[in-house]
């Protein structure tokens, strides 16, 4: 059964399968590049019942484009461990869509956490992206509708979020 993600205020929601996904605990990171970013640690529930976690890290960008101002975070999937650990869940839930197709929504409902969110004071943007070769590296076969970007990224997800005045 395909995963089907709904927005909530501080969390994503999949009726059909009960699982949740809150935001996550996040914290400031230097990645291995020496660039600043973030680490997301995500808490996984299904039915109120916690069923796995998932972190990583990723790193922000600020995109300025003729007035417009953007704040962008991306969830780095790219790593063949955590590939696997997104199938083992799989597994786990008994999802029955393709892997490819699983790590889509998957990844959806990830963004999708924050799409709720009422009190953000400027632009942001979440992305969630991997490579090309981690996939591979699993056994996963991409898509032809979701192209492979020139530095071998592949996006399966992303939300923008509009700025709102805080309530």
């Amino acid at each position: 059964m395909a995963l089907n993600f709904q927005a909530r205020e501080g969390s994503s929601y999949d009726p059909a399968s009960g699982i949740s996904i809150p935001e996550p605990r996040i914290l400031p990171v230097e990645l291995p590049d020496g660039t600043q970013g973030t680490e997301y640690q995500f808490g996984l529930y299904q039915n109120g019942e916690r069923i796995g976690e998932l972190g990583f890290s990723g790193p922000d960008e600020i995109i300025e484009s003729d007035g417009w101002r953007e704040h962008v975070f991306f969830f780095d999937l790219g790593h063949d461990w955590l590939i696997e650990d997104l199938l083992a869940l799989k597994r786990k839930i008994a999802n029955s869509e393709g892997d490819y197709s699983y790590l889509q929504q998957f990844s959806r409902g990830l963004v999708l956490a924050y799409a709720g969110q009422t009190n953000n004071k400027e632009n942001v943007c979440y992305v969630v992206t991997t490579t090309s070769e981690a996939l591979a590296s699993c056994g996963v076969v991409i898509s032809g509708e979701n192209p492979i970007l020139a530095d071998g990224a592949v996006v399966l997800a992303e939300v923008s979020i509009p700025a709102r005045l805080a309530r």
